[in-house]
């Protein structure tokens, strides 16, 4: 996936900005992505207070 300025294409290291997603994409685990999302999700919840 390619970034475009007219029509932006939003990979997963843009949506989840964390150390782990840095790797080219190809080279992502899906434990990676589900540690990352897990941790961005706790972030939040710390943030928020839900």
């Amino acid at each position: 996936m390619k970034k475009r300025t007219n029509k932006k294409h939003l990979t997963r290291a843009d949506l989840i900005p964390d150390p782990a997603l840095i790797k080219p994409l190809k080279k992502l685990t899906d434990k990676e992505v589900k540690e990352a999302l897990s941790k961005k999700v706790s972030e939040m919840k710390n943030i928020y207070d839900f």
